[in-house]
């Protein structure tokens, strides 16, 4: 079972990602075309937003992401 876990992130940033809107039960990633996705990739590429198995597991990272979407 991959293992994806959010560590080390702001109640800000991960309000952010609850903000990204997903179709497809996440496997199409439409809210990272958004001011908002841009922000999330850029926290994630400064690490500010730390996402362990990011590389290793992306669509189970996509999932997780639809999951905590409230859109």
């Amino acid at each position: 079972m991959p293992s994806v876990r959010v560590i080390d992130t702001t109640g800000d940033q991960l309000l952010a990602v609850s903000q990204l809107k997903m179709r497809a039960g996440g496997l199409l990633p439409t809210g990272f075309f958004t001011k908002e996705g841009v922000a999330v990739i850029r926290g994630i590429l400064r690490r500010e937003l730390i996402v362990k198995g990011l590389i290793r597991h992306p669509l189970t990272v996509l999932r997780l992401i639809a999951l905590v979407s409230v859109e």
